[in-house]
């Protein structure tokens, strides 16, 4: 049963979730959020340390979203091939979000004048890593995929999925809002991630 602290922290990381999304990390401050929340800074101090805190909760909390529909618990058990073009085409379609762009922009535009950035990376990239390494080390340990370090496997799957698509939407070249057809553009990818990790065929004799 949540408490009410527990409901105060969480209108406070709503509130301050929607004014990051409307107006950039740098545009918003602690006092808008208060005022927003109807409450003073003072009361914000006690459930986050700094702003900087703040937005990495926001983060996680985003992150834990998105992971859990692109990474469901399920994927362990699922054909190789089937599972790597469904999280392939979820991935890409969170990367053509709004939500995603507008977040990514925020951290971007921050991260060389603050610990923003390795906060960001902490709560999201690396959670959604992790999680994808342990997916990848179970397939690798049942045979379905070659043996190597599978983090290093989890960095090259994502790298490979955004290549034709995470910096055109970035840079606002691709429309976040009129997404391309990821079909073909995860194909292209896992064609490449899998001439890496397939098992190899045994030799004929």
């Amino acid at each position: 049963m949540r408490t009410k602290n527990d409901t105060r922290r969480q209108a406070i990381i709503e509130t301050a979730s929607r004014l990051f999304l409307e107006n950039g990390f740098e545009r918003t401050s602690m006092s808008e959020i208060a005022n927003q929340l109807g409450g003073s800074k003072g009361t914000l101090y006690n459930y986050f340390h700094c702003k900087e805190d703040l937005f990495g909760e926001v983060i996680a909390q985003l992150a834990d979203v998105y992971m859990n529909d692109i990474l469901p618990p399920s994927m362990d058990s699922e054909n190789v091939a089937q599972g790597l073009r469904t999280l392939g085409e979820k991935i890409l379609k969170a990367i053509c979000s709004k939500e995603f762009v507008t977040v990514n922009r925020n951290v971007f535009a921050e991260a060389g004048m603050s610990n923003i950035g390795r906060v960001f990376y902490e709560r999201a990239p690396l959670k959604v890593l992790n999680r994808l390494t342990a997916v990848l080390d179970l397939w690798m340990t049942g045979g379905k995929l070659r043996r190597s370090n599978p983090f290093v496997a989890a960095q090259q799957l994502i790298s490979l999925l955004e290549a034709e698509v995470r910096l055109p939407v970035m840079l606002g070249v691709l429309d976040a809002s009129d997404p391309p057809d990821i079909e073909p553009i995860v194909a292209r990818a896992l064609d490449a991630f899998m001439r890496i990790y397939a098992v190899p065929e045994p030799l004929s004799i």
